[in-house]
């Protein structure tokens, strides 16, 4: 039994199966792997993926990326779900509370639409449990180097049953602080020799969070709403530095 690969479980086909038996070339993270890589956002992950191109996209801010699968790019060539629902560009979410990832590559556009031309990034999430409560927090501290400040990041998840087997509740929370890495001097009058400097440039701040629900209406109907709501502050990077004067 301890040579014996674990069973890969996916949902690529719109229903439970074992990886092996899925006629898709895919490429799958779980929960466990995603914790020990220290997966936080798309790019932390889409470095392993063969055969996945990336790049910056002009839509959006800095958390905007534009993806490409076997070559296929362009707008709206490849689906980027979170569970049964299609994200845009400029949204890269935080991967918390995720059970597991799939990129699909090849055409997808029966099960995902026209969108999916070149593949399909799936996330899903930890869906909420009718039966039992459960919490869990993670937090963590590091230090970059040429920073004046360190780095933090927390996130906690509570599930909650309101009803036996019939209602859940989910709610997650994260927060994350990335210290900037050099610092900005100006002049503080026109001509002067007078300098003013400003740490932590770069810094960026991203929270966040999200609130399911899941209602067991029968055996054969589940109805799961979501809230998730998501921002990305930056201290002056990419873009500007935001003093009052610049000279």
């Amino acid at each position: 039994d301890a040579d014996q690969i674990p069973e890969i479980v996916v949902t690529a086909q719109k229903r439970t199966e074992s990886l092996q038996a899925v006629p898709v070339s895919i490429t799958t993270f779980g929960a466990e792997a995603l914790k020990d890589r220290a997966v936080e956002n798309f790019m932390d992950y889409a470095t392993s993926v063969p055969n996945l191109g990336f790049g910056a996209s002009g839509d959006g801010a800095a958390n905007s990326r534009t993806i490409s699968i076997r070559g296929v790019s362009g707008d709206n060539t490849t689906g980027f779900y979170l569970d049964e629902t299609p994200l845009p560009d400029s949204l890269d979410p935080r991967i918390v509370d995720i059970d597991h990832i799939e990129v699909l590559r090849g055409p997808q556009g029966t099960l995902y639409g026209a969108r999916s031309m070149g593949g399909t990034v799936r996330l899903l999430t930890n869906q909420p449990d009718t039966n039992n409560f459960s919490a869990g927090v993670h937090t963590g501290i590091s230090t970059t180097e040429h920073t004046n400040a360190p780095n933090y990041v927390a996130d906690g998840v509570v599930n909650i049953p309101l009803v036996q087997d019939t209602l859940g509740l989910r709610m997650v929370g994260f927060f994350n602080r990335e210290a900037g890495f050099f610092k900005r001097e100006f002049q503080t009058t026109r001509g002067a020799a007078s300098h003013s400097t400003v740490n932590d440039m770069g810094r960026s701040v991203v929270q966040g969070g999200s609130l399911s629900l899941l209602l067991k209406v029968n055996d054969a109907l589940t109805v799961t709403p979501r809230i998730l709501h998501q921002e990305t502050a930056y201290n002056g990077f990419p873009f500007a530095d935001g003093t009052a004067t610049n000279y």
